[in-house]
């Protein structure tokens, strides 16, 4: 994943985190998923 972001952005700069999400409702319960994203960009 993290070399198709780094392709597709032509930036060097790219990191990814994934943690879980036990005990948080129904995404703990296996009756949903999550996802977050979170970008910063800095113009040059």
């Amino acid at each position: 994943m993290k070399e198709i972001l780094t392709m597709e952005t032509n930036c060097s700069f790219v990191n990814i985190k994934a943690t879980t999400v036990e005990r948080l409702e129904a995404i703990g319960r296996k009756e949903g998923i999550a996802a977050m994203a979170s970008v910063s960009l800095l113009r040059k």
